[in-house]
């Protein structure tokens, strides 16, 4: 673990701090590399046209460590030396990339160089996409220098590892729509929103930045009714979750020792389940399990047609149901573990609490509830770790910044928020639930809650 001491930090030249972090890459780099190198298949290029063998695994833990650790080290590095308004100007242009991304999957080019493995050019490209060839290739080329597509020759483009992420069969190519399109509308109104005396100091999610620019009607309350209303986007929802969850590493929780301790035909009710990508994953590898979805009755119309369509064995021989409900009026009871994935961050704390209360209500003194979330890393040391600049600190690592771009996420779709882990705990206590155990997995983590006594909880409050 590098270290530097406070008095260095402070120093007017930082080289100190420079050298810490050269290192810092050097290591975390090859780390790296030996996750690679350990399947035999060797280190990836960048200008590959093909995926790596772990390029589709999305649960490496070391490998998703190294490259927080290598990314976060980079950005302090070049913030560093880099003049300010140097930074400042290239912060300031990189809303020109999510465009580009959303014009690659819009237009499905991957999907379209994935027929010529040796390149395309921009004339056959733009005749194929009814896109402009000389505006098509200059979006193309700012994608290329970020290490997405290749230019093989002047003018014809080809796919490469990166690229092939964003074909139309893959779930993230879904979430780059998401995030380039529905989300996009609340980032173009967040000053408005923080501004505008209607929506500046509430936090209901009818007042979210998503919704400013449906603030003269009265159609829809917040982004879930606007999903409602329109099936082709709630289901492209779905799968761009599906898509973040790969991203982020999500289905990393399934190597957490709870699943296997669990004795054989346990029962899992998955609560707010959506179309169940992470339960699907969890009756492959524990077939024992009788699992059971709940959701809104429209998510899981569309659950059942994806388990009957990817898992069809799950279905016939009875190892899952889908039972609609709403879990803010009641959750079914009777189950040994209620799990939820990427829920409480969609409220605010009042209808967190009430969610977790009505879980609650159905647990016994042998109940888990298994809650899988984001969380907040703390940026600012307290006074006992000041002496030192710790460069293993979360401040230097990619997930802090994906976590709190995905924080301000929340807070632009719904008026939401991630938390850090005192949060939940607090949380918890007000539904009379105590933290048992809590698990991280690189950008992920995954609560175990039991019910509180109580005189406890009343303690506690």
């Amino acid at each position: 673990m590098a270290t530097i001491r406070e008095d260095n930090f402070k120093s007017k030249t930082g080289r100190h701090e420079i050298e810490a972090l050269l290192s810092l890459i050097s290591s975390s780099a090859r780390d790296a590399m030996n996750e690679y190198e350990s399947t035999g298949k060797g280190v990836p290029h960048v200008g590959s046209s093909e995926l790596h063998e772990l390029d589709s695994v999305y649960d490496i833990l070391p490998l998703k460590r190294a490259i927080g650790i290598l990314e976060g080290a980079c950005q302090r590095l070049c913030t560093t030396l880099a003049p300010p308004a140097h930074v400042i100007g290239n912060r300031m242009a990189m809303s020109f990339e999510p465009a580009c991304l959303r014009v690659s999957v819009r237009a499905c080019i991957a999907d379209i160089l994935s027929e010529f493995p040796s390149g395309m050019h921009i004339n056959e490209l733009s005749l194929r996409t009814c896109i402009d060839a000389e505006k098509l290739s200059r979006t193309l080329r700012l994608l290329v220098l970020k290490g997405c597509f290749r230019e093989v020759s002047t003018n014809v483009f080809a796919n490469n590892r990166l690229s092939l992420t964003l074909l139309s069969s893959n779930p993230i190519s879904a979430s780059v729509r998401l995030f380039t399109e529905g989300l996009n509308r609340g980032v173009a109104n967040f000053y408005e929103t923080l501004t505008d005396p209607e929506f500046a100091y509430s936090h209901e999610p009818s007042k979210a930045p998503f919704m400013y620019d449906f603030k003269e009607t009265t159609e829809h309350s917040d982004m879930w009714e606007v999903l409602k209303s329109q099936p082709k986007s709630r289901e492209s929802f779905n799968r761009a979750m599906m898509g973040w969850s790969n991203i982020t590493g999500a289905i990393s929780a399934l190597r957490c020792p709870v699943w296997s301790d669990l004795p054989n035909h346990a029962s899992i009710c998955d609560v707010g389940s959506g179309i169940g990508g992470f339960t699907i994953r969890l009756a492959r590898q524990y077939p024992s399990l009788k699992l059971t979805l709940c959701d809104l009755p429209p998510v899981m119309a569309q659950a059942q047609t994806f388990w009957n369509a990817d898992y069809p064995e799950a279905v016939q021989q009875k190892r899952v149901d889908f039972i609609p409900i709403n879990f803010f009026e009641k959750i079914i009871g009777g189950y040994d573990v209620y799990y939820m994935r990427h829920i409480i961050h969609d409220w605010q704390d009042p209808q967190a609490v009430m969610i977790l209360s009505n879980i609650r209500k159905v647990m016994t003194t042998g109940t888990r509830l298994l809650v899988q979330e984001y969380i907040l890393p703390q940026l600012v040391e307290d006074a006992a770790n000041r002496s030192v600049l710790n460069l293993s600190n979360p401040v230097y690592q990619p997930g802090s910044s994906k976590l709190y771009n995905l924080d301000l996420m929340m807070l632009v779709a719904l008026n939401a928020k991630e938390r850090a882990l005192n949060e939940y705990v607090n949380l918890g206590v007000m539904a009379g639930l105590r933290l048992e155990k809590h698990w991280e997995f690189a950008e992920t983590s995954l609560l175990e809650f039991r019910i509180m006594d109580p005189k406890s909880q009343i303690s506690a409050l």
